[in-house]
């Protein structure tokens, strides 16, 4: 795991220009992506937490409230405005390893 070739913000594609700058900091020394900054999916497991983050993200990001069939918003999503994106994902594997 040297290279982030794809990444996503949410559902939205991150540019090959943004991505660069987030993920090569520096191109003289090589990048190690098993911080605790970085998640490896190596397992299809790992594909859920991913698919349930990017819906927390774009939860978070753009205020989704979800409709059910009365057309009332069952759902208030502001909450995740007090928490950071790594508190996110925390609470996220938290609830997934219950």
């Amino acid at each position: 795991h040297k290279y982030v070739r794809i990444a996503y913000h949410g559902f939205s594609p991150i540019s090959s220009e943004t991505r660069k700058i987030i993920y090569s900091q520096s191109f003289d020394q090589q990048p190690s992506f098993t911080e605790k900054d970085f998640v490896n999916m190596d397992t299809l497991f790992q594909h859920v937490d991913a698919h349930l983050f990017a819906l927390l993200i774009e939860m978070k990001d753009y205020g989704y409230d979800y409709d059910d069939e009365d057309g009332e918003s069952d759902f208030d999503s502001e909450f995740l405005d007090l928490k950071t994106y790594e508190e996110m994902f925390k609470d996220l594997r938290a609830c997934v390893d219950l």
